[in-house]
């Protein structure tokens, strides 16, 4: 299968197109050119999900300049939140953005209120590392145990870890 296969076929079929190339599945080595073609194939037929792989593919690569763009792209042309989350996620740990926690935990707010687990992760921390305002544990847990439900694993490791802290303060009574 090659690019001039896909000629004429759907958004999707040029996203999983797309994604074979990347990952190497189903040709025999890893084409990051035919992926980047196949995505913004897809993405000019509006596969929103293809900006965000885009980006992840930037990003993976060392190029934060396009991963930027890819997500900016996608949280303006559907709101998405699972770029919101990565957006504001540069903007938390200053990749390619400065860092800015006050826009950060913004994206997060606003990609929380969509349902993102990644963006409660991040919530999460900020209640519980008193980034904006003075640490709240039980606001922190409230968004740990969100995320946890959507199984994001980092929100996961935050409950054990609290509930370890928690067995510790009370001791063997």
């Amino acid at each position: 299968m090659r690019w001039a296969e896909y000629k004429g076929n759907t958004a999707n079929e040029y996203f999983n197109a797309g994604w074979a190339y990347e990952s190497g599945l189903y040709f025999r080595e890893v084409d990051l050119q035919m992926a980047i073609k196949c995505y913004e194939e897809a993405v000019a037929m509006g596969h929103i999900k293809a900006m965000n792989a885009l980006a992840k593919l930037y990003e993976r690569n060392g190029d934060p300049e396009n991963a930027y763009r890819w997500y900016l792209e996608a949280a303006l042309a559907e709101e998405d939140a699972e770029a919101i989350t990565e957006i504001g996620e540069m903007y938390f740990k200053g990749e390619y953005l400065r860092p800015d926690i006050g826009r950060a935990y913004q994206c997060f707010q606003i990609a929380h209120e969509k349902g993102e687990a990644k963006a409660m992760y991040y919530l999460g921390l900020y209640a519980e590392e008193g980034l904006l305002e003075a640490p709240d544990p039980d606001k922190a847990k409230k968004y740990y145990m969100e995320g946890s439900a959507k199984y994001e694993k980092r929100c996961m490791e935050k409950i054990a870890e609290l509930e370890k802290e928690q067995e510790g303060c009370y001791g063997n009574v």
